[in-house]
């Protein structure tokens, strides 16, 4: 493998990207809920409902309806909508490495994430813009680590899936893109990540 075989490295966003914290958002609703912080990531974040919202199956205002309705929140979609979305901080060091990637092959973004976060991101983060690709699981309908969502991608690209790297902080993802032919880097930290990227990149 040579960095003339590589054609594409996708990134994966949360942990890679971006640090996040589900906990800022759920300490906050829980100002507005009898329910406690605890008792709202568990409600949100580890629910077949989430998975839908980031699949674009329910959209943002019915996702807010069903988490107002559970937690008894009195306050507007749009200050959920706030509390929801301010959440992320750029990884030390990935911009320049995602620069030094573009000297070798195309980068795009493929990333489990919905509507509302996403808005967010393309618009505080900077170096969203410079990707070829940007593949979001709300918009292809399908989430890691479905298969679908790597072959929405290979077929969005045209590129081979042996031409191709992506990268996550998720081993269950990382076999998941390796089944679909694709090469498969786990994220550990930025300098195991140049590294390994490395590898494939440089002769």
């Amino acid at each position: 493998m040579n960095r003339k075989e590589i054609k594409l490295v996708i990134f994966d966003i949360g942990r890679v990207i971006l640090d996040f914290d589900h906990m800022i958002t759920c300490s906050k609703l829980a100002k507005y809920s009898k329910k406690d912080a605890n008792y709202i990531y568990d409600f949100i974040f580890n629910s077949e409902m989430l998975k839908e919202y980031e699949k674009g199956k329910i959209n943002s205002l019915e996702m807010f309806n069903i988490v107002a309705f559970e937690l008894g929140l009195g306050i507007t979609y749009e200050k959920f909508r706030d509390i929801w979305r301010d959440i992320f901080f750029l990884k030390e060091g990935i911009e320049q490495l995602i620069y030094w990637v573009k000297n070798f092959a195309r980068v795009a973004v493929l990333s489990n994430t919905d509507e509302i976060h996403f808005d967010f991101i393309r618009e505080k983060v900077e170096i969203i813009k410079d990707f070829d690709w940007l593949f979001l699981s709300y918009e292809a309908g399908c989430r890691k680590p479905e298969k679908e969502i790597f072959e929405y991608a290979i077929n969005k690209t045209g590129i081979p899936p042996g031409e191709i790297i992506f990268i996550d902080d998720i081993s269950e993802f990382v076999d998941a893109a390796n089944q679909a032919g694709i090469n498969g880097i786990l994220f550990k930290d930025i300098n195991s990540l140049r590294k390994d990227l490395e590898a494939y990149l440089i002769f």
